[in-house]
């Protein structure tokens, strides 16, 4: 299906070359949702208006890309779906997510970001939109895991207080969050990332193969104090020099890969009171995404993609 799927779409992209419209064509569905080649263009455009870098791909990859971006965004919203009838979102919180979004583009309004996406074909509502599914699926996770996240605080002030005043190292690192059907393919999954990372980037494999919440960041997961870190994870980190990655690590819902893209040492003075709400943060905030990947996956398994 997906070779089929490139191949029409590709015949459009060179007869668009002649004409100014593309025929509507029913690609794919997800469920009860139809797929069409407008939809698949329409992602194309936002993806490339959101993130520069896809424009260095070629179009069988961006192809790609945004077929199974598509296919993220209804799965997370069928999920949704069956928690509530409809998405309703508070406008503070989908202004600041816009404001985000064009403030990473180097915009300094609502009216600049909307003449900007003109450039691509598309609308604010279009934007909106897909921001609204991705805070309602946040909201939904937060709601069905709240009880389940562990934080021990008391735990975590002693860890800081043990720091006081030292040199610190600090990590700056992108995942690769993934899974697979059945354990045993996990090496020919490794390769398949690995093969894609030394053609065509860490940054794009993460585009293409990722399915973590940190793809729209480019799979950032930011500077990380590696206090932060468990022992393992800390351990395959401490070993890697700059824009090297580890091996697949076992996480709840599947496999990370991380990447070191730059590291620091930082002679600071602890703040107890910050670093113990910084760490808080940071681990309540990776309980949640490991939450989401483990769900996500559960709805996954009973979604049907079926090519028309």
């Amino acid at each position: 299906m997906k070779n089929l799927i490139i191949n029409i779409i590709l015949i459009f992209i060179f007869s668009s070359q002649f004409s100014n419209s593309i025929e509507n064509k029913i690609l794919f569905k997800v469920n009860n949702e139809i797929i069409t080649s407008i939809d698949v263009f329409n992602e194309i455009s936002y993806l490339k208006a959101l993130n520069k870098k896809t424009e260095n791909l070629d179009e069988k990859t961006i192809i790609e890309i945004s077929k199974n971006s598509i296919i993220r965004e209804k799965i997370k919203e069928i999920g949704i779906i069956k928690e509530t009838e409809n998405i309703i979102i508070n406008d503070d919180f989908l202004n600041n997510a816009l404001k985000n979004v064009y403030s990473n583009l180097n915009l300094n309004s609502i009216d600049e970001f909307e003449n900007y996406l003109k450039k691509y074909d598309l609308n604010l509502e279009f934007v909106k939109n897909k921001l609204s599914i991705e805070i309602a699926w946040n909201e939904l996770i937060v709601a069905k895991f709240r009880s389940r996240i562990s934080i021990d605080k008391n735990k975590i002030i002693n860890e800081v207080k043990k720091q006081d005043q030292m040199k610190i190292n600090e990590f700056l690192l992108s995942e690769i969050f993934f899974n697979v059907k059945n354990k045993s393919n996990i090496n020919d999954k490794f390769n398949e990332i690995e093969k894609d990372i030394q053609s065509k980037g860490f940054d794009n494999a993460v585009l293409i193969h990722s399915k973590s919440n940190t793809v729209s960041n480019n799979g950032s997961i930011g500077w990380i104090n590696e206090n932060s870190l468990n022992k393992n994870i800390r351990s395959k980190i401490s070993s890697l020099k700059i824009d090297q990655h580890t091996k697949p690590i076992t996480i709840p819902g599947g496999f990370l890969i991380l990447a070191l893209k730059d590291k620091r040492i930082i002679n600071k003075e602890i703040n107890v009171n910050e670093e113990v709400e910084k760490l808080i943060r940071y681990r309540t905030n990776k309980q949640y995404n490991q939450f989401s990947n483990i769900y996500f996956k559960r709805i996954e398994k009973d979604i049907a993609i079926n090519e028309l």
